[in-house]
C-alpha cells in the first residue's frame, strides 16, 4: 500500500524478490485476511453484477439459465480491480493477483466477466486496515 493506506495491488505467491520489496521496517510482510468491509456504494455495485452474463454463471440464476459455471475469486477477480497500481489491461488479461496464467481460466467468458467488474468497481479504492500486534506464522 502507499503512504495513505491505499492498496496498490493484491499479490498471490510472489517471487522472493517481489516479497522482499514488500517488507516493512520491522521485517514484516502484510497479508490479506478474510475480513473485508464494503461501503454501501460498493455493495450496491457488486450486487448489480450478479445478474449480468457471464457473471451470473457464478450464481444459481446463471446455472438455472443453462450457463456454464464460472469460478470467480472475490480477492483476485473482484477486489483487485480497485487496486491503485493495477491497469485495466492487466486486470482483464489476468496478469495481476492470482494470475490467470497460473492454472486459472483465460476463457473469453472470464475476460468478459473481468471487464464488467473493472467497469463497475475500478472507480473505488481499497484501504488497508492493519491489525497491530497480530502475527501469522507458517
Amino acid at each position: 500500500s502507499d503512504i495513505n493506506g491505499t492498496v496498490e495491488n493484491i499479490l498471490y505467491q510472489p517471487d522472493i524478490n517481489v516479497l522482499d520489496n514488500q517488507r516493512s521496517s520491522s521485517d514484516d510482510v502484510r497479508i490479506l485476511s478474510g475480513l473485508v468491509w464494503l461501503s454501501p456504494d460498493v455493495g450496491e455495485c457488486l450486487v448489480g453484477l450478479h445478474c449480468l452474463s457471464p457473471l451470473d454463471a457464478c450464481t444459481y440464476m446463471g446455472i438455472d439459465s443453462g450457463e456454464s459455471t464460472l469460478q470467480i475469486s472475490f480477492y483476485y477477480d473482484i477486489l483487485t480491480s480497485a487496486c491503485k497500481d493495477v491497469t485495466q489491461q492487466d486486470f482483464i488479461e489476468g496478469r495481476c493477483g492470482k494470475t490467470l496464467m497460473r492454472g486459472r481460466s483465460v476463457t473469453p467468458a472470464m475476460k468478459k466477466a473481468r471487464k464488467l467488474v473493472w467497469l463497475a468497481l475500478n472507480r473505488f479504492s481499497i484501504k488497508e486496515m492493519i491489525l497491530w500486534d497480530y502475527k501469522h506464522f507458517y
